[in-house]
């Protein structure tokens, strides 16, 4: 299955015959790891919105194709001036207000990339104004509500904090 983009703002599921013939048809609701994939956007994230309600579609898995890409955009609109800008953790804790231990837990999960490690760590900026976004998207930051889904274990230990 691809998705193509180009000609519609709806996903198109593209099929291949056995004799080299190509049928096409365009599709709302769509995987959400194919989305992901056709955005160039993390799925989970995705998945998370579509849990809160923010992306439709039927459930978690499937996403409407459009809704989504209208997250995304905006999205990006709001994060763009600001990536790969680095921060330190402080400013962009009080900046976008959020915990300095909200920002490190992110780190260590692997949402918010160090740029600048010695002499004091510095953040991507971008990163922190996406978990700002995301917030906003569904309500703000609230006790109980990730800013971020969780990623599952890679097998490896995590980093001593320093």
């Amino acid at each position: 299955m691809s998705i193509s983009t180009a000609r519609h703002s709806r996903a198109t599921l593209v099929l291949q015959t056995n004799e080299g013939l190509e049928m096409s048809m365009v599709v709302a609701t769509v995987p959400v790891d194919a989305v992901g994939a056709a955005l160039q956007f993390p799925s989970e994230i995705l998945r998370q919105l579509a849990s809160y309600g923010v992306i439709a579609g039927r459930d978690d898995s499937l996403v409407d194709f459009d809704d989504a890409t209208r997250v995304v955009e905006d999205l990006r609109r709001v994060i763009s001036p600001v990536v790969s800008t680095p921060i330190l953790i402080s400013k962009a804790a009080t900046k976008y207000g959020f915990t300095p231990d909200s920002i490190y837990n992110w780190i260590m999960r692997g949402w918010v990339k160090v740029l600048v490690d010695e002499p004091r760590r510095k953040i991507d900026e971008g990163d922190v104004a996406l978990a700002k976004a995301l917030t906003d998207l569904h309500g703000g930051h609230r006790a109980g509500r990730a800013v971020f889904p969780s990623k599952p274990r890679s097998g490896r230990p995590k980093k001593p904090r320093t």
